[in-house]
């Protein structure tokens, strides 16, 4: 996806050091996170799984999010 938008040097340094590469870009990875690069081929694609939560929601962030709408009265 991102890489078929860029060149061969840039794709190099994404497998390479995809931290660097990417604050290059002006993307900035937090502290602590990992990178990982890997490429789909014609027999092989990678299924990358979320994490798991490990928090609940607050109530006032389900508030924010499920308040939904309605138009009856």
């Amino acid at each position: 996806m991102f890489c078929g938008l860029c060149g061969e040097a840039l794709k190099a340094e994404l497998i390479a050091n995809p931290a660097a590469a990417l604050k290059a870009e002006g993307i900035d990875v937090p502290a602590g996170m990992t990178v990982t690069v890997v490429e789909d081929t014609d027999k092989q694609f990678h299924l990358v799984l979320p994490p798991v939560p490990t928090d609940e929601l607050s109530d006032e962030a389900l508030d924010a999010v499920a308040g939904g709408a309605s138009d009856r009265e």
